[in-house]
């Protein structure tokens, strides 16, 4: 184990748990969403106000609010098509206020069972993770605030605020058109660039190396979110769209395969304006006319010179390869159905520790005798959710911005007075939520506290309702602390075995995209697509099972010891499984058709090598015969490196553990 932390690079060593959580990302400012969440939270307040039906209002706004908080970032149709699976399942949850007229120990029996239904479906999707979240809130909320009754009221005023949001949201639609795809584009041109620039200076240097890994990464998060979008364009099937962004999306592909095996600075400088350039007209939707450039290696320029025409307004609509044709559903069989909706062993314990955390929360009615009971479940809920992040995060980082955010909501409550001032506050806050939600959790909460105690003091009588944020406070601690023990602690938690099994996916990958990297192009034009085709997807397998890696090590960096350490001990190895895949994409990039073919036995065996590489920990494998190829050997070298490095990482036990669950699994 790796004990050290100066064995480990500046920006891998470990980093205390809690500094590590409270990191701030920088963001950009989303002016659509800020505008739409300001709008169409304060908005019907505003008009309550003015016609007295304050309280009915309320819940339409509290339904805004809970979609802007739950908006994704992909195109306008992604977005309106989660509304669409969202809103009729959240909207059921008020109906759940029916159970308030049975015993409460059913009522906890209820919830519980719901809870843990709710988290199996969460796992068939974002927008079935978001519709259960609501679900699940709204619930609550019935069981909590009896004065919704009849409950079919607030479902559909649930649902006219959903519909407010969504005529918003096609306001900015109609005025932006394609902003949203235009934007991820210019990114991942500009994450090309960058991938260029780096690659110009010396790569010899040790600072180059993060650099341009840091790059790499860019690129990779970049395609990764227009290829998101590409799949859900494809749910339309075969449309103009789709076919513009296949065929982008393999030339930008080609481009960063030539960036990774070109040498030349000049020629990686020019191929930075020239990306730049693209990125500023993919904007504006035009064309750029490509520069001459007389260092320019052939390779580069005539990839260069594809993307130009795959993203240019006038060269959108060529077709592709027929493997990219979406496979019908309408023939998918009710086997084929069940076994699609079937969930593994991971899933079942989250959901069970969600049902259990649920129970608990409502019984603490028992303990919390206010009518304020409810803020403990609600804690529960919006925090047991893993595909969000960390628990132990959340929970941590919950507390956190609760805290200071109740402070920040007494001290407006104190100063502002009831009426439209306090609704031009809301306005404020919702306009923040957008921003905040891409800064942290804890940011968002922090602006999520004191509007949810202003919206609570507008809509009660009397004078200001200052206690309600210190009531909050304690519901939040107390919800926090049902989280961190019956959904964290008492769980017993392996983080070696899945960072252990993530990382032997990723080598296999590798593996496979190696092989497919050494075979033969062919003599035919239409042998070598096909051949270039199959690179494109092998590489983007080996590189998106890399970035989960790294994401899982980046979430278990939040978690306190040892899994923080733990996971600090692998960026090491991941980065040189990274550097791995770079040699095969520059090797790929730079195939020729006429080149003389790899001995097939070799690349065999090299790849059997990388898919064993976890086992070898424990039991070494033969030692891989000396190949007198240069990348061959090189591989070898690679994969060597890491194998001592994971052998030195890795204790025994692990490692057998990890043996033990894939003799299993067989």
């Amino acid at each position: 184990m790796i004990s050290d932390s100066k064995k480990l690079p500046n920006q891998h060593r470990p980093v205390p748990w809690l500094r590590e959580i409270a990191r701030v990302k920088p963001a950009r400012w989303p002016l659509g969403a800020s505008l739409r969440a300001a709008l169409c939270v304060a908005g019907p307040l505003a008009y309550g106000l003015v016609t007295g039906t304050l309280a009915t209002c309320l819940i339409i706004s509290l339904a805004t609010l809970v979609v802007s908080s739950g908006e994704g970032g992909g195109t306008y149709r992604s977005r309106f098509r989660q509304i669409a699976i969202v809103a009729p399942i959240a909207a059921t949850g008020y109906f759940a206020g029916y159970l308030g007229d049975l015993p409460y120990p059913v009522v906890i029996a209820a919830m519980a069972i719901l809870a843990f239904v709710a988290g199996i479906v969460s796992s068939y999707g974002a927008p079935f993770s978001s519709a259960m979240l609501q679900f699940l809130l709204f619930a609550t909320l019935a069981l909590g605030l009896t004065e919704f009754a009849p409950y079919w009221r607030p479902a559909a005023l649930y649902l006219v605020g959903v519909f407010i949001y969504a005529i918003a949201l096609g306001c900015e639609a109609l005025i932006l058109r394609d902003r949203p795809e235009r934007r991820m584009l210019a990114d991942h041109f500009e994450a090309l660039a960058e991938l260029a620039s780096v690659r110009a200076q010396d790569a010899t240097t040790e600072t180059n190396a993060a650099d341009t890994a840091a790059a790499r990464r860019k690129v990779i998060d970049a395609s990764r979110t227009l290829y998101g979008v590409l799949l859900e364009t494809r749910r339309a099937g075969r449309t103009h769209e789709g076919l513009s962004l296949a065929a982008t999306l393999d030339a930008a592909d080609l481009v960063f395969s030539a960036l990774l095996a070109e040498t030349n600075p000049d020629a990686l400088r020019h191929a930075e304006i020239e990306l730049r350039a693209m990125a500023a007209a993919s904007l504006r939707t035009s064309r750029v006319p490509l520069t001459e450039q007389g260092t320019q290696s052939d390779q580069l320029s005539v990839r260069l010179a594809a993307l130009n025409i795959a993203v240019s307004s006038e060269n959108r609509a060529f077709d592709i390869a027929p493997y990219h044709a979406p496979v019908s559903s309408r023939s998918v069989g009710f086997t084929k159905i069940i076994d699609r909706l079937a969930v593994g062993r991971s899933v079942v314990s989250g959901a069970a520790a969600l049902a259990i955390c649920i129970g608990l929360a409502f019984a603490s009615k028992y303990v919390v005798q206010a009518n304020h009971w409810y803020w403990v479940p609600l804690t529960v809920v919006i925090v047991m959710k893993p595909d969000f992040g960390s628990i132990f995060a959340r929970a941590v980082l919950r507390i956190m911005g609760t805290s200071i955010g109740v402070l920040i909501g007494a001290g407006l409550l104190v100063v502002l007075p009831k009426g439209m001032v306090l609704v031009g506050a809301i306005a404020v806050l919702a306009a923040l939520l957008p921003w905040t939600k891409r800064l942290s959790y804890w940011v968002m909460v922090l602006a999520l506290t004191p509007l949810v105690l202003i919206l609570l003091d507008l809509v009660s009588p009397g004078a200001q309702t200052v206690d309600f944020g210190a009531l909050r406070l304690v519901d939040t601690l107390i919800g926090g602390g049902i989280v961190l023990i019956f959904g964290y602690f008492i769980w017993p938690r392996r983080h070696g075995d899945q960072i252990t099994a993530t990382f032997a996916l990723a080598m296999s990958r590798i593996a496979d995209y190696l092989v497919s990297a050494c075979a033969p192009l062919g003599k035919e034009p239409a042998d070598q697509a096909k051949a270039r085709q199959k690179d494109i997807l092998a590489r983007r397998d080996a590189y998106w099972a890399l970035s989960n890696l790294r994401t899982s090590l980046a979430r278990s960096m939040s978690e306190p010891p040892p899994a923080g350490t733990e996971a600090a001990a692998w960026f090491p190895i991941v980065a040189g499984a990274e550097r791995l895949c770079d040699r095969i994409t520059a090797h790929a990039a730079s195939r020729q058709p006429d080149a003389p073919q790899l001995p097939p036995s070799q690349v065999a065996a090299a790849a059997q090598h990388l898919r064993d590489i976890v086992e070898a920990a424990q039991s070494p494998v033969p030692a891989q015969e000396r190949s007198a190829d240069e990348f061959l050997s090189a591989i070898a070298d690679d994969t060597l490196q890491i194998s001592r490095k994971l052998e030195a990482k890795a204790p025994l036990s692990e490692v057998r553990r990890h043996q033990s669950n894939m003799a299993l699994r067989a």
